[in-house]
């Protein structure tokens, strides 16, 4: 069984030390929301490409609306 090793270093690039950590899942996530809207809306007939973020009511309702 894997076990966790708590391992420690320093990070120099703030002040403050703090290291990022699980921002790159976070990336990607609106685009693949794009895309299951975009695939929803076309299933239903709207021929639609969603190329920008973020997706506003305003915005689905006019692809909606034509």
């Amino acid at each position: 069984m894997p076990q966790l090793v708590m391992v420690e270093s320093a990070s120099f690039d703030n002040p403050e030390g703090f290291k990022g950590v699980g921002e790159s899942a976070t990336i990607p996530v609106p685009a693949a929301i794009a895309a299951a809207v975009e695939g929803a809306l076309r299933k239903r007939g709207v021929k639609a490409a969603l190329t920008d973020i973020p997706l506003t009511p305003e915005r689905l309702f006019n692809l909606i609306r034509g």
